[in-house]
């Protein structure tokens, strides 16, 4: 059964405005040279921020925090925009070009001061909307457990979308508890 339909999907444009000001979008100019004119479409990646304190006395993952010894770290603008979500989560933001994405970096708010993580979040679930907004699909059986799929590439991103919670609370009774696929795990 398919979550957003047709009818479903002008509606949610409605509830999540576009943000298309060009002053926030002051990066499209400076990837000009490398993007020959192409739109820059901005989607949402939720990672897991393994520098969290509960990962801290995980011995299964390889490592905790950062994986690279002090003499290399990363300048500041070389980092990539996170933002916070849950607990453990964080959002990042990469750029669709085409066959593979490029996650945006801390230099981007250098060039671009009317850019911040909040607008690069509304923008970039615009643009999830757009992406899987019809491929979104709920399998399973409600008193139990369901699975929600969006063709392979974003279902952990489908949580930043409000009308998602909204149709999910229709169908389910009660609390729902949420696991986040890794890798198609």
């Amino acid at each position: 059964k398919k979550l957003f339909g047709k009818s479903k999907e002008k509606e949610i444009e409605r509830e999540v405005p576009k943000v298309q000001n060009p002053q926030h979008m002051e990066q499209v100019d400076n990837q000009k040279q490398e993007s020959k004119g192409k739109s820059v479409r901005i989607l949402p990646r939720i990672k897991v921020d393994y520098s969290h304190k509960i990962y801290s006395d995980d011995q299964s993952k390889s490592f905790t925090g950062n994986p690279m010894p002090n003499e290399m770290e990363i300048p500041e603008d070389q980092k990539p925009i996170t933002k916070p979500l849950y607990e453990d989560l964080i959002l990042c933001f990469a750029v669709d070009e085409g066959n593979s994405y490029k996650i945006l970096q801390n230099e981007i708010f250098e060039k671009n001061p009317n850019l911040n993580a909040d607008i690069l979040h509304q923008i970039s679930v615009n643009a999830l909307i757009e992406e899987i907004g019809e491929q979104i699909k709920i399998n399973g059986d409600p008193n139990h457990i369901l699975m929600v799929t969006a063709g392979g590439n974003f279902e952990a991103a489908i949580i930043l979308i409000d009308k998602f919670w909204e149709q999910i609370h229709q169908i389910i009774n009660g609390n729902a508890i949420i696991s986040i696929p890794a890798k198609d795990l």
